[in-house]
């Protein structure tokens, strides 16, 4: 080939190709393509990617996790923190985006502090038929919650509205009537969930809260009381929250006494530092069946007595009453321990009471009632108790009968030698007439050694030696649950080098004190130590032998304690089962009374089995 030929040709071509990178329509062409390419490799490389190729279900639940994930618990207040990091996951790659897109659960949550104007639009657009929350600032966000959008869909989809109010404002209701107030507005709104938040004391009208109470389960109201003419009946109400609120009635103001009695099923009321003063003329309200916990929370002497005296006009049969109560003076914490002692005279009996060391001079105690054994249990609850408030609460059980009691210390954050380096927790409590002790948590070595060393303590810490007293007079079963001398999870700590062999030599020196104990209720003609439940690696050690003559039934493994305590019904025991209660309420039972009372009640069982087989 003529190489002055090959050279023209080849210009030819080049010079057609360069002219047609001149046209728009070449250019966008050859972008066109190269896009694909790389779109084509992305869905290539998605194949052999995990996280591209995870199902619609997973992603969902990843976005909902991202978006709940700053959800913070401690009240309506700080709940802007909550928001959009979900959009941010949602764009890792162009699949979960789509899948994001697709998805109306994520939509159902709006924060109108944290989303734009165009974007909570455009959340109410995606919405669809799904139920939704909302919230919002009063004052802030006020165009948004007047918008059309908004009102058209807040009667038949709005389940939960939580409104801030910043400043100080005349009506609060009238937000509420700006809301529910389209055309289309149903008579019952679907909202089941309302909080109210002020920055200062002020009222709102039952007018603006009577349209939504139909459905409403749960209220949660902060500095603000509803006054004037209260619905017959709040037919769904099962939360009902105040916060620094005057609940004292007056003068077109019902009382919390007054609105309880509407409130048919009613389960959990919380009173945070609120203010009630007692008159002669208050009755006493008998909290619904259905009623679970309440919970008084106070920070100061002042909201604790008005607390208090509420407390005392709400009766329930059954559930958890709980007395968050801090930074308070020795005095008023023995008034707060007084209620145990006055649920006992009102014929509750103590079934347990559970000592569970939370960390460095915390303690939450719990202590648990039952008026009959056919009745639901009732539960008195103090957290987070001091040490100055610890012995406090220690007195104040010392005069009550617990015979028929077991004290329950849970040892898994703490133990009780690191509560106070004054005193020994356990040893606060020799003076109590529990009968049976049971120590269980993954701590349970160290805090054996301390219940052991209580044992041999007298009044002033000291030794006992000739006093006529022991610590724990009616004591008859300890028991010590399988334990793992974990770390505890605080940082503080410095239990974390204490190992399991050092805390067993730990334990076979304090085991000489038990020994002690033992020998000195045989000694002083008490009743000896009926059971002594033992982990299995403990019941190799020599104190143990010696142990075992001194307790009436022996030195039992956790194992064996746990297969024995097991129950099952089968025909052979079906009339002890069935008669069980009445030996539960008989606090005099004795061994001798069952030779007369089983033949009675063997006969009875086996009518009743023959009956059923008929």
């Amino acid at each position: 080939m003529d190489p002055s030929a090959s050279t023209a040709e080849l210009k030819q071509v080049w010079t057609q190709r360069l002219s047609e990178l001149n046209d728009a329509t070449a250019i966008e062409r050859s972008f066109r393509e190269a896009q694909e390419i790389f779109r084509l490799h992305a869905l290539r490389m998605n194949d052999f990617n995990r996280v591209a190729s995870l199902p619609v279900e997973i992603l969902e639940e990843v976005f909902l996790a991202a978006r709940d994930d700053c959800t913070n618990p401690h009240g309506p207040n700080l709940t802007w923190l909550s928001g959009s990091n979900w959009i941010v996951v949602s764009q890792v790659c162009h699949r979960w985006r789509q899948a994001a897109l697709a998805s109306t659960r994520l939509w159902t949550i709006i924060d109108a502090e944290m989303y734009s104007p165009n974007l909570r639009k455009g959340l109410l657009q995606r919405l669809g038929p799904q139920p939704f929350g909302l919230f919002a600032s009063a004052k802030r966000h006020q165009e948004f919650l007047s918008c059309h959008e908004l009102r058209q869909r807040a009667c038949t989809q709005m389940q939960d509205l939580t409104l801030f109010f910043e400043d100080s404002v005349v009506f609060p209701g009238s937000i509420l009537d700006i809301i529910f107030s389209h055309d289309r507005c149903c008579e019952d709104p679907v909202l089941q969930r309302l909080t109210l938040t002020c920055r200062d004391p002020n009222n709102i009208y039952w007018a603006s809260l009577r349209r939504l109470s139909s459905n409403l389960k749960t209220l949660y109201l902060t500095y603000l009381y509803p006054v004037g003419p209260a619905p017959a009946v709040l037919p769904r109400l099962t939360t009902l929250t105040f916060a620094m609120v005057i609940l004292t009635p007056s003068e077109g103001v019902p009382g919390i006494l007054e609105l309880l009695r509407v409130m048919p099923v009613l389960e959990s009321l919380t009173l945070v530092s609120c203010t009630f003063a007692e008159s002669q003329e208050d009755l006493a309200v008998v909290l619904p069946e259905s009623f679970a916990i309440m919970e008084i929370r106070v920070f100061s002497q002042l909201y604790l007595h008005q607390g208090l005296s509420l407390s005392r006009l709400l009766e329930q049969s059954a559930g958890d009453r709980k007395f968050n109560a801090q930074n308070l003076p020795i005095e008023d914490g023995r008034a707060l321990f007084a209620e145990v002692k006055k649920v006992v005279d009102k014929g509750h009996t103590v079934r347990e009471i559970v000592v569970d060391f939370r960390g460095f001079g915390l303690i939450d105690v719990n202590v648990e009632f039952r008026t009959t054994p056919n009745e639901g249990s009732y539960r008195i609850h103090f957290p987070h108790v001091s040490p100055p408030h610890w012995t406090a609460f220690c007195s104040s059980i010392a005069g009550i009968d617990l015979r028929d009691a077991t004290l329950r210390v849970v040892s898994d954050d703490s133990v009780p030698s690191m509560y106070s380096p004054n005193i020994n927790a356990l040893a606060e409590l020799k003076r109590s007439t529990v009968s049976i002790v049971h120590v269980s948590g993954g701590l349970a070595c160290s805090a054996i050694v301390d219940l052991f060393i209580a044992m041999h303590l007298d009044e002033e810490g000291f030794a006992v030696l000739g006093t006529p007293s022991l610590p724990y007079p009616e004591l008859r079963d300890i028991i010590v649950d399988n334990f793992t001398h974990r770390s505890p999870p605080s940082a503080n700590s410095n239990l974390h080098s204490y190992s399991v062999p050092q805390c067993l030599r730990t334990l076979d020196e304090s085991a000489l004190h038990l020994l002690w104990y033992a020998r000195a209720r045989r000694n002083r003609a008490m009743k000896p130590l009926r059971t002594i439940v033992l982990p299995g690696e403990l019941l190799q050690k020599s104190w143990v032998e010696e142990l075992k003559e001194l307790v009436e039934d022996g030195v039992v493994s956790c194992d064996a304690h746990s297969h024995s305590s097991e129950e099952v019904e089968t025909a052979s025991c079906r009339a002890v089962v069935l008669y069980r209660p009445v030996f539960r309420a008989m606090t005099s039972f004795e061994a001798r009374y069952l030779a007369v009372g089983a033949p009675v009640i063997g006969m009875l069982g086996l009518l009743w089995s023959a009956s059923r087989h008929k």
